[in-house]
C-alpha cells in the first residue's frame, strides 16, 4: 500500500478497502480538502511520531491512521452505497473536525 507517490485524496478514499494497520494518510496542509487534493498512504512506525522520509521530504503531515480513514469510508458506504469521491472527502473532513461520522440525509 505504501507507494511513496502522491495521488489524489479522492482516489485514495475510493480505493481503500482492506485493513491498513501500520499505515497513515498524509497530506499537505489542513482543511479545506477536495477530491483533487494531493495525498498519499504511507507505512509508518507505530512507536514513533517521526514522519516517514517521503512525507518529510514532500512537506506532508499525518492526517489520520489509514485504519481510521477506512472506518470513515466504510461508514459512508454503508449509508450511501454509491457515495461520490467528494462525499467521501466531506465525510473525512467531518470526522476530523467533529470526531464523529457524518450522517448523510436521505
Amino acid at each position: 500500500m505504501s507507494s511513496g507517490q502522491l495521488t489524489t485524496l479522492g482516489k485514495i478514499l475510493r480505493a481503500i478497502k482492506e485493513p491498513t494497520r501500520g499505515y497513515a494518510l498524509y497530506m499537505r496542509g489542513g482543511l479545506p480538502w477536495a477530491a483533487h487534493s494531493e495525498a498519499c498512504i504511507l507505512e509508518r512506525d507505530l512507536y514513533s511520531d517521526d514522519l516517514p522520509p517521503f512525507a518529510e521530504a514532500n512537506g506532508l503531515v499525518k492526517i489520520l491512521s489509514a485504519a481510521q480513514v477506512l472506518e470513515v469510508v466504510d461508514n459512508a458506504r454503508l449509508q450511501k452505497p454509491n457515495v461520490s469521491e467528494q462525499e467521501l472527502v466531506e465525510a473525512l473532513a467531518h470526522y476530523c473536525n467533529r470526531d464523529a461520522f457524518i450522517e448523510f440525509s436521505g
